[in-house]
C-alpha cells in the first residue's frame, strides 16, 4: 500500500476534507456525495487507506478500507498537484 503514485495522484486527508468543507461553505455543493467515500494519500497504521466519507447528512468523517476492500461507493479525487 506504499505505492508513490498513490502519494502524487490523491489528496491527503487533511487536504481533501478541508477542500469538502471549503466548497460546501461557499457554494454548497458537496465534494463527496451522500453515502459515498474518497480515497486519500493516507495510510493508517493498518497499512489501510485513509478515507473521507460523507454518510448524508450527518456531516464528514473519516474511516480506512483495505486496499481489497473496494466497492461501488468509494471514489478517488486527483491532486491539485498532478
Amino acid at each position: 500500500t506504499d505505492l508513490q503514485i498513490t502519494k502524487l495522484t490523491r489528496l491527503s486527508p487533511v487536504e481533501l476534507f478541508y477542500d469538502a468543507c471549503a466548497l460546501f461553505q461557499n457554494s454548497g455543493e458537496k465534494l463527496i456525495k451522500n453515502d459515498s467515500a474518497a480515497i486519500t494519500s493516507g495510510i493508517n497504521s493498518e497499512n489501510y487507506f485513509v478515507t473521507v466519507v460523507n454518510p448524508g447528512n450527518r456531516g464528514m468523517d473519516f474511516s480506512a478500507i483495505s486496499p481489497e476492500g473496494y466497492n461501488h461507493q468509494l471514489g478517488a479525487i486527483f491532486s491539485r498537484n498532478c
